[in-house]
C-alpha cells in the first residue's frame, strides 16, 4: 500500500521528487516529504475537511455517508492512509534536514501546509487507538507527532512555527484521553517528556538558521549593486534607503556591508544566549528598537539594513515558552497517572508525585497547582505574568483563574 501510494503520487510531479532529485535513504526528511505528498491529495484533503465543516458545502468523501458519526469517519480515514503515519514514524527514527541546502528569498516551502493535516492525521488514528482501547498505540502516536513536530523547524523559523502548531494537534488529543492510560503508558509519557524537556529547545537550531539566512540576504544584496533597488524593497523608506546607499563610494559601501554582516551577528547571538538563559528572560526579551530612517552614517545605514532582514524573536520566545510549559503540564500529568496505578488513589497534594524542580514552573518561578476537580484532577500554572494562558500561537491576557491541562 505504502508502494502504491508513493508511486502514484511521485507520477503527479511531487513534492518530494522536487525538493529531493537524489534520494539517499538516510535523511528523515525524505519520509517527511513523501507524507506531505499523500496529504497533498484530493481524496485525504476530503476527509479533514469534512471532519472540520460538515455542515458546509464540502462534500463528504467518497465513502463516507453523510450520516456517519464522527468517530467512523476518522476510522475510515485512519484506515485508508496509515501508510501516511507510518512515514512519519520512519522518518523520526534517522537524523533530519532540509534537503535543498542552501535557501534564497525565492525559496519555496509547500510542505509545510502539508504537515499539519498529516498531523491532523496522526491524531485521528491517536483518537481511534483509544476509542478501541489501543492506548499504548494511541500515545505511540502522538509521540511521533511530537518528535516531527521538533524536527522539522531546524531549516527556518516558519518550520518551527509549524511545529509549534503539530505539537499542540498533538496535545489535545492527548488531554482528551489522560484518564484512559494504563500505567505503562503514564510511565512511557513520563519518559518521553521528561527526555524532551531534558534537551535543547528545537528553536536553538532555528537561530542559527535564520542567522545564516540573514548574512546570505546581506550579502546578495551587495553582490550586484544595480539589482540593491530589488533587493531592499519597493516601500517608500525602502525605495530611499536604496537610494542613500546607490550614493555612497565603493569604500563606504563596503563599510555598510561589514556592519550589516557584524550587526546581524550581533542580534542572533544575543537571541541565542537569551534562549540558552533562564526562561524568564525568555518572556521579557525585547526586541532593538525601530532604526532611525533619517540616519544616513554607516552604521545607521546598516541599522536600516538588518532591521528589514532580521526576525523579531520576542513573541517567538513566548510561544516557545508556552510550547514548553504545555509539555511540563503533560509530564506531571503522566506522573499523577502514575501515581493513582501505584497508590490505588488520586494524589491529594502536588508533593506527592513531583519533585520540587519538576512543580516548579521554569518560565515564573512559581509552583505549578494540582487540584482536584470532581472525580479527576487538573495540573495548572499561575497565568499572571507575559506568558497567559498556554497556547501556541496567542498568549491570553492573564487571567486570574489558571489555564488547566484538560481533562
Amino acid at each position: 500500500m505504502v508502494a502504491f501510494l508513493i508511486g502514484a503520487i511521485l507520477g503527479q510531479g511531487s513534492m518530494f521528487a522536487k525538493i529531493v532529485p537524489s534520494p539517499t535513504g538516510m535523511n528523515g526528511y525524505e519520509e517527511y516529504l513523501r507524507a506531505a505528498d499523500i496529504a497533498n491529495t484530493p481524496d485525504f484533503k476530503a476527509y479533514g475537511l469534512w471532519l472540520q465543516s460538515r455542515d458546509t458545502a464540502y462534500a463528504p468523501p467518497q465513502d463516507v455517508d453523510p450520516k456517519d458519526p464522527d468517530l467512523v469517519v476518522r476510522r475510515k480515514w485512519a484506515d485508508r492512509f496509515r501508510a501516511c503515519c507510518s512515514l512519519i514514524a520512519r522518518g523520526n527514527q534517522k537524523p533530519v534536514f532540509d534537503p535543498r541546502g542552501e535557501f534564497t528569498p525565492e525559496t519555496t516551502f509547500p510542505e509545510f501546509s502539508q504537515f499539519r493535516q498529516v498531523i491532523r492525521l496522526e491524531a485521528a488514528t491517536a483518537h481511534v487507538d483509544f476509542a478501541d482501547g489501543q492506548t499504548g498505540s494511541g500515545v505511540r502516536h502522538v509521540e511521533d507527532s511530537i518528535v516531527f513536530a521538533g524536527k522539522i523547524g531546524g531549516s527556518l523559523l516558519i518550520g518551527r512555527l509549524v511545529g509549534m502548531a503539530c505539537d499542540s494537534l498533538a496535545f489535545n488529543e492527548l488531554d482528551d484521553h489522560w484518564a484512559q492510560l494504563s500505567l505503562t503508558d503514564a510511565q512511557e509519557l513520563e519518559a518521553f517528556f521528561g527526555q524532551r524537556l531534558g534537551g535543547p529547545s528545537p528553536l536553538a537550531e532555528t537561530v542559527e538558521s535564520e542567522r545564516k539566512l540573514g548574512q546570505l540576504l546581506i550579502e546578495r544584496m551587495f553582490s550586484k549593486p544595480e539589482d540593491l533597488a530589488r533587493e531592499v524593497g519597493s516601500e517608500d523608506d525602502q525605495v530611499a534607503l536604496a537610494a542613500a546607499i546607490a550614493k555612497l563610494d565603493p569604500g563606504a559601501m563596503q563599510q555598510v556591508r561589514a556592519a550589516s554582516a557584524a550587526s546581524i551577528d550581533a542580534y542572533y547571538a544575543t537571541v541565542a544566549s537569551a534562549l540558552t538563559g533562564p526562561e524568564p528572560g525568555w518572556l521579557t526579551f525585547k526586541d532593538p528598537p525601530d532604526a532611525s530612517q533619517a540616519d544616513d552614517s554607516v552604521q545607521g545605514l546598516a541599522a536600516r539594513l538588518v532591521e528589514l532582514q532580521r526576525v523579531n524573536m520576542s513573541h517567538i520566545f513566548v510561544r516557545e515558552a508556552a510550547d514548553r510549559t504545555r509539555m511540563r503540564l503533560a509530564y506531571l500529568t503522566a506522573k499523577a497517572v502514575e501515581f493513582r496505578w501505584l497508590n490505588g488513589r488520586l494524589p491529594t497534594r502536588i508533593e506527592e508525585f513531583s519533585t520540587l524542580a519538576e512543580r516548579t514552573d521554569a518560565t515564573s518561578g512559581r509552583a505549578f497547582q494540582y487540584k482536584r476537580d470532581g472525580p479527576w484532577f487538573k495540573v495548572t500554572r499561575d497565568n499572571k505574568d507575559a506568558l497567559g494562558g498556554v497556547g501556541i500561537f496567542t498568549a491570553s491576557v492573564p487571567d486570574p483563574n489558571a489555564a488547566p491541562i484538560r481533562p
